[in-house]
């Protein structure tokens, strides 16, 4: 009797390593997973809730800012400086500094039409008016040119862009450019 006491004794003290182990294993596969698979994707979506909250106070910050009716004239709420609007009797004055930024930029006009728009909103606000370019450039001379219409102080809105290249130069494009602006009666 005294040996299946024995044997009982060695069974449940080897059942007892094996549990250990088993436990042991258990611990070091949770750990890995935590370290290497886990560990990882919880900083991700830290990071990307992170991201999405960024995003929404830009976007919301947006929607403040667009959300009234935008001014042509003065400063808006941030402080920018919006653009001018011209006289009716300003258009040659315009004419000539678009003329002038063209030739700071090595664009050649080959013809320049302003145009009235035909339909009015309202007869007492400003008119709304196009000018049309037709133009030989580099390509990377029109971006320059409008960008420096974009930067000018006058209220200019490009509206139209074709560009078709030049037959006879391949590093010329001839555009078709439209612009708009408003003028104050």
């Amino acid at each position: 009797m005294n040996l299946k006491i024995d044997d009982y004794l060695n069974k449940v003290q080897l059942d007892n390593k094996k549990l250990i182990l088993i436990g042991l294993i258990c611990v070091i596969v949770i750990y890995i997973d935590y370290s290497f698979v886990l560990g990882p994707q919880v900083s991700a979506v830290n990071s990307a809730r992170n991201k999405i909250k960024k995003i929404s106070a830009d976007l919301n910050a947006f929607e403040q800012e667009s959300s009234g009716e935008p001014s042509l004239n003065g400063a808006d709420r941030s402080g920018v400086l919006k653009k001018e609007l011209i006289a009716q009797d300003e258009l040659p004055r315009l004419l000539e500094e678009i003329s002038q930024a063209a030739n700071k930029n090595n664009v050649r006009i080959m013809q320049i039409a302003p145009v009235k728009e035909a339909k009015q909103a309202s007869a007492a606000g400003p008119k709304a008016m196009i000018i049309k370019l037709e133009l030989i450039s580099r390509y990377h001379d029109l971006g320059s040119f409008v960008n420096d219409l974009e930067n000018s102080s006058k209220f200019l809105m490009l509206t139209g862009l074709k560009i078709k290249r030049e037959p006879a130069d391949t590093t010329k494009e001839n555009v078709s450019l439209e612009l708009k602006t408003y003028a104050n009666k």
